[in-house]
């Protein structure tokens, strides 16, 4: 597994690395793709902390990113987005349905604790 994607309980966490090409972009969602195939996480955390800006690419793999994992029956959480990338995403008309978005990782896993702790085993 990639070291920007780690398995925490059944969550799975990406920290998505900045300035990625478009190759790595395509490879990064193919190891979270796999990732979620072999981990059999009930959610998805990615943490776009260390990203600054964006472009119509990587905007739409985050779009992509976020429904491939929906069909795959996670549960997204996004986190870390810059005010500079949710301005360009909201500009260029991407959209994230049913996704939570919180400010930082702290939070994030905050939110996926409370929620997993409410949910009946």
């Amino acid at each position: 597994m990639s070291t920007h994607i780690k398995k925490l309980e059944d969550l799975l966490l990406v920290n998505v690395p900045a300035d990625l090409a478009d190759t790595q972009i395509l490879g990064l969602r193919r190891a979270i793709l796999a990732g979620i195939e072999r981990e059999r996480p009930r959610w998805l955390l990615l943490d776009f902390s260390e990203v600054e800006i964006c472009d119509s690419f990587f905007g739409r793999f985050v779009e992509t990113m976020v429904s491939m994992a929906r069909l795959m029956g996670m549960r997204v959480v996004v986190c870390g987005l810059s005010d500079a990338v949710v301005e360009t995403m909201v500009e260029m008309g991407f959209e994230l349905p049913d996704v939570t978005s919180l400010l930082d990782i702290d939070d994030a896993l905050a939110y996926t604790r409370r929620v997993r702790a409410a949910q009946p085993r």
